[in-house]
């Protein structure tokens, strides 16, 4: 019996510990409600390039200068919205214009963090036009007709108990200590891409066999990776990183003129996020920059498709 009792007196201790270290390490802010505004700066930029590596590389890219930001949290639940704002005219003339909306929702635990999202893109460039023999702001450079669909949904896994998925992601929780942990991501999206017209220039054709009338395709990607996150705060500021790698398999269906074809691909994954600013108790501000890369690795046509998307943002938030 007494045996017994010493054990759980051991065991209560411990746990006791555990939870005084967690408070010195962590800073539980019991605020339900987060609205925050951003300005957002959108990337989503694909490419073409033959199996061989023979040809030219040919790089699309979408014209969305600055878009605005909401967002509402509600406890561990969120949701942002973001839409594109009036671009110039000089940059319409040379690059023409992108329509764009993204919409997300979020769900942080202390472990886990998951986010399903829509993006939308309409109206991309040609960037390298001048490579194909083409002229700035000309209909082969400027492409209102491509536009890209992209659904899907991470799923994050914070290995550290001294560790947040909520500071990794939202700022409802502050790291009042330098941390870091090893975290996991498993991700499921389907990326369309469509378009009225050739993809490939004609001059490049001859590299792609039966494909050079390439016009887009369907992607349903899976992704696994692993990677490192870390925090640095100095009082109520900080910097934060996150870095994660990872492989996968896209069942795509290319898009040609007269035809369809299936395949299966295998690519690799590169995901980093840095974050800096103030994570007051009420007030939060700062900047985050997010890209995400892929590329593929073994492609079942002579067509290999890469993405290169992201976002730099400039946030203000309050906690009520």
């Amino acid at each position: 019996m007494k045996k017994v009792t010493i054990s759980l007196v051991l065991i209560l201790s411990a746990s006791q510990c555990f939870s005084e270290l967690n408070n010195n390490i962590r800073d539980s802010l019991n605020y339900k409600l987060n609205v925050g505004m951003a300005f957002r700066m959108p990337i989503f930029d694909f490419s073409i390039h033959d199996t061989k590596e023979k040809s030219q590389k040919i790089y699309y890219s979408a014209n969305v200068p600055l878009t605005l930001s909401a967002s509402f949290y509600y406890k561990s639940l969120g949701i942002s919205i973001s839409k594109e704002l009036t671009s110039t005219v000089d940059e319409a003339e040379k690059y023409g214009k992108t329509k764009y909306t993204d919409i997300q929702l979020h769900y942080f635990s202390k472990k886990f963090g998951y986010e399903l999202y829509y993006q939308k893109y309409s109206g991309y460039y040609l960037d390298n036009f001048d490579v194909f023999g083409y002229l700035e702001g000309d209909e082969n450079s400027i492409r209102p007709d491509i536009k890209n669909q992209n659904v899907g949904l991470n799923v994050f896994y914070v290995f550290s108990d001294r560790y947040s998925a909520k500071t990794l992601f939202n700022q409802s929780e502050r790291q009042k200590k330098w941390n870091w942990s090893v975290i996991m991501m498993g991700s499921l999206n389907q990326l369309r891409i469509n378009s009225n017209k050739n993809l490939i220039p004609s001059n490049e054709a001859s590299y792609y066999d039966d494909d050079y009338n390439y016009r887009g395709g369907i992607y349903n990607f899976f992704t696994a990776g692993v990677g490192v996150a870390g925090i640095l705060p100095f009082h109520n500021f900080y910097v934060s990183e996150t870095i994660l790698v990872g492989f996968g398999l896209s069942q795509s269906e290319n898009q040609y003129l007269t035809n369809r074809k299936q395949g299966l691909d295998v690519f690799g994954k590169i995901n980093f996020k840095i974050g800096m600013g103030y994570n007051g108790k009420r007030l939060y501000t700062g900047m985050n920059t997010s890209m995400d890369s892929t590329s593929p690795m073994e492609s079942s046509s002579s067509v290999r498709f890469y993405t290169f998307s992201g976002y730099v943002e400039f946030f203000l938030g309050l906690k009520f």
